[in-house]
Order: structure tokens, then sequence, then C-alpha cells
């Protein structure tokens, strides 16, 4: 397994965290993000 998977985490605080640090963002943003990642992987995984 890759050692980078240990850091993901569902724990909501988590996105505040990453809010906070960049106030021009908005949750959707990184929910947009994150499937953008996802559907990239699965291309690249094909």
């Amino acid at each position: 397994m890759n050692p980078l998977l240990e850091r993901i985490t569902i724990d909501p605080g988590k996105t505040a965290e990453v809010l906070q640090g960049y106030p021009c963002l908005e949750a959707d943003d990184v929910r947009a993000a994150l499937a953008y990642a996802a559907a990239d992987t699965a291309v690249v995984a094909a």
C-alpha cells in the first residue's frame, strides 16, 4: 500500500482546516477537486 494513502481521512474537521488555510475556497471546491482526482485516477488505472 502506498504510504501516502495513510494520510487520507474522512474526518470532516480536516476539510475545515483546508478551508481555513485557503479562504478563497468553498467546501464544494474541495469536493470538486476530489471528484476530479478520483476520475483521473480511474482513467490512469485503466
